[in-house]
């Protein structure tokens, strides 16, 4: 298995579906690792809400021997203290005390020959060892993609992890149920489609 070493770059733009809410650049080297500079600590949006620093996210691919097709996960992330799915509602996603929000966008796109099932439990997220829990993905009908060989999917995650991360850890669970290999790739250009807010 490949690690992978890159720092979570900030993008905003806007939702089209959500859930769960409340009202109120891959040059490897030859041991495979990737490093890229952070450009998100404290920037703003353009309501002016301003971001917590970023932590540095380290991916690792997977490859169980019971493998039958590959899925290569595009992602940009962005830690939230608090954000809005959609700008032009009141709708807004708090923390419990004590943590912030990870959203991972994501471009999946099974680049094998066989039917690949993806659901976004697989996807692992650790701070310090522990598994953070997932708390919001952007469309409920993405629970459960079944992905043709060819077909991508583009969505959100966020999960809860504690307050001011240094170093998050994001990878695929090796569990019986998947049945695919991954391979993570850091794009900075892909949009985290949710936006800062107060």
């Amino acid at each position: 298995m490949r690690r992978r070493d890159c720092l979570a770059t900030f993008g905003i733009g806007t939702v089209a579906a959500l859930a769960g809410c409340t009202s109120d650049a891959d040059n490897d080297d030859e041991n495979g690792d990737n490093d890229s500079p952070n450009n998100s600590s404290n920037e703003s949006s353009e309501e002016g809400a301003s971001l917590p620093e970023q932590p540095t996210i380290t991916t690792e691919d997977t490859n169980p021997d019971r493998a039958t097709t590959t899925l290569e996960i595009e992602w940009n992330a962005t830690v939230f203290d608090t954000y809005q799915s959609d700008p032009e509602t009141d709708q807004f996603h708090r923390p419990p005390e004590g943590e912030q929000h990870l959203v991972i966008q994501k471009e999946i796109t099974n680049t094998g020959e066989e039917t690949a099932n993806f659901v976004p439990r697989q996807m692992n997220v650790a701070v310090g060892g522990t598994e953070a829990d997932w708390t919001v993905i952007d469309d409920v009908s993405k629970l459960d993609v079944d992905l043709e060989p060819e077909e991508s999917v583009n969505e959100w995650t966020a999960f809860a992890v504690p307050e001011n991360p240094s170093e998050v850890a994001i990878t695929i669970q090796e569990v019986v149920s998947v049945d695919y290999a991954a391979t993570f790739t850091h794009d900075e250009n892909l949009e985290v489609e949710v936006v800062p807010a107060e």
